[in-house]
């Protein structure tokens, strides 16, 4: 990029910030794009597991189908899981399990025969339990029952942003035998 290109850049830029600024104090009490209700709330993991749960189902009412799901599905890489858009979806917040336990997120692709769980870990001094994801996976194979027989069934963990640093969301991949 040369000196003049650069300097073409941020003045166009500079432009648009003003164009922004104007339309900002111009439709501010309209708008109010500087508002956020998040800051009022207090977010803990029931909420943001909450939140996912609702932007994963495509059946819910933000409009936007299944496109949060295949997202999801892409970005961890549930590629030899099958989806179509006429499947049969359930998504379900704090399933509880016969340990005593609550999977944070499960979406069972009832058409597919398929599931998946989210471990959400949003505190940084939130511990993994003994034998959780042992318990997860017995809880969905009972959930699944013989129709999910030979399916896999796949556990996405989330950390908090302080770990990610180290560490980052993982996949458990597990088949019942």
């Amino acid at each position: 990029m040369t000196p003049t290109h650069r300097t073409n850049f941020f003045s166009i830029a500079n432009t648009k910030i003003k164009l922004i600024e104007e339309v900002r104090k111009h439709f501010g009490k309209e708008t109010s794009p500087r508002f956020n209700s998040f800051d009022f709330w207090l977010i803990n993991e029931n909420k943001v597991s909450e939140i996912l749960a609702f932007f994963l189902n495509p059946n819910e009412n933000h409009e936007q189908g299944d496109i949060y799901l295949k997202h999801f599905m892409s970005k961890f890489k549930f590629n030899n899981l099958i989806y179509n858009e006429t499947d049969d979806i359930k998504v379900i917040c704090e399933l509880y399990t016969s340990g005593g336990r609550f999977i944070d997120i499960v979406l069972f692709n009832n058409t597919q025969r398929w599931a998946i769980g989210v471990e959400n870990k949003i505190n940084i001094r939130t511990d993994d339990q003994f034998g959780q994801l042992t318990d997860y996976n017995k809880c969905l194979s009972v959930q699944m029952g013989d129709n999910y027989s030979r399916r896999s069934r796949r556990f996405v963990i989330g950390l908090p942003r302080e770990i990610k640093k180290t560490f980052h969301w993982g996949v458990l991949r597990s088949r019942k035998e």
